[in-house]
């Protein structure tokens, strides 16, 4: 059990091997029960997320934005991301 926080983790990874490598890394945090807490800018690491993620429920992404100077943070559940993404074509990042 424990934590695993991410900063742009898709920086140093080509972008067709994205699905593979989230899905190895989604497959290793729950084998060793980790959380994976990752940050990006990428629309690609959003969608091979999402695509490596067998239950969407343990899925959650926040998107912040800024609103009258203060950040507010919107909680998107991980079905609804992945209708917004594949089902609707939405920009999420």
């Amino acid at each position: 059990g424990g934590v695993l926080r991410g900063d742009e983790m898709e920086s140093a990874i080509h972008v067709t091997a994205l699905p593979k490598v989230f899905r190895w890394l989604v497959a290793a945090c729950k084998k060793f029960d980790v959380q994976l807490i990752a940050t990006t800018h990428s629309l690609e690491a959003v969608d091979a997320v999402i695509e490596g993620m067998e239950e969407a429920s343990n899925l959650v992404a926040y998107r912040l934005e800024s609103k009258r100077g203060k950040i507010a943070a919107n909680r998107i559940a991980g079905d609804l991301l992945r209708r917004m993404r594949f089902d609707r074509g939405l920009e999420v990042r």
